[in-house]
């Protein structure tokens, strides 16, 4: 992950067929002769390739082939035939993977649509070289189109410590007009972020904050038989049921 982010802090750019490289007109020619269709290196890619002269390109897999072919960010690729897939094939080789809806809290796992790569980076982010005219960028994965994660197997993943830790994960009823206190714990100096699913059912109030435990009320104001997700972080915790 830390590798990704070095790339994207360097503005590094996207040439297709790529891993790494510094850019010159002499690659750039280089990959259109190799890739000579217009959505890949040739026709208008070819040029507006130019406007990463000069600094690090890869494509989409070529992110990880140049974190894997490498020493670091900044050093020069050194090519090994064995890691050289399309984004494709990387996904096919994969043991380990699954839908988007279940990705894992694992910063560094790999992201999956067709024909297309990217790394999830935590807290709903991934950083994806995207293509010619936007480089390596971070977006949401939410709505990008990603369709599934999986681990690289020329990877070692550490699994990541939970940013927070809810108190409260039962469904529960709340008489209409009563309050209910719930407790989270984070991991770090960011404060949770506590919604609804549906408004107008409960409304969440902060309270106060004791070391790394943030307090909140939970106040029913909805209809009775009227229901809503309890959310931290965007992650479902439990339903509030009015009664």
């Amino acid at each position: 992950m830390a590798f990704c982010e070095q790339a994207l802090a360097a503005g590094t750019g996207y040439v297709y067929g790529t891993i790494g490289q510094v850019c010159t007109k002499s690659l750039l020619e280089q990959c259109a002769a190799r890739y000579p269709a217009d959505n890949l290196a040739g026709g208008s890619m070819r040029k507006l390739g130019e406007k990463w002269l000069g600094r690090r390109v890869t494509d989409c897999i070529g992110l990880l082939k140049y974190y894997i072919m490498s020493d670091g960010f900044g050093k020069d690729p050194h090519y090994n035939s064995k890691y050289d897939k399309s984004a494709n094939g990387a996904y096919n080789e994969a043991t380990e993977k699954g839908p988007i809806s279940t990705l894992p809290e694992i910063p560094g796992i790999c992201l999956h649509m067709p024909g297309h790569f990217g790394v999830y980076i935590g807290n709903g982010y991934a950083i994806e070289a995207r293509g010619t005219a936007y480089g390596v960028v971070k977006t949401k994965v939410a709505g990008r189109g990603w369709t599934d994660w999986f681990k690289s197997p020329w990877i070692e993943y550490v699994s990541a410590k939970p940013a927070f830790k809810c108190d409260t994960t039962c469904n529960m009823a709340i008489k209409h007009g009563a309050f209910y206190q719930m407790k989270v714990t984070v991991s770090g100096n960011t404060p949770p972020k506590v919604t609804t699913g549906t408004p107008d059912v409960v409304t969440i109030l902060p309270r106060y904050v004791v070391g790394n435990d943030h307090y909140f009320y939970l106040c029913a104001v909805g209809a009775p038989k009227s229901g809503t997700g309890i959310y931290v972080n965007g992650k479902k915790q439990f339903v509030v049921n009015v009664k």
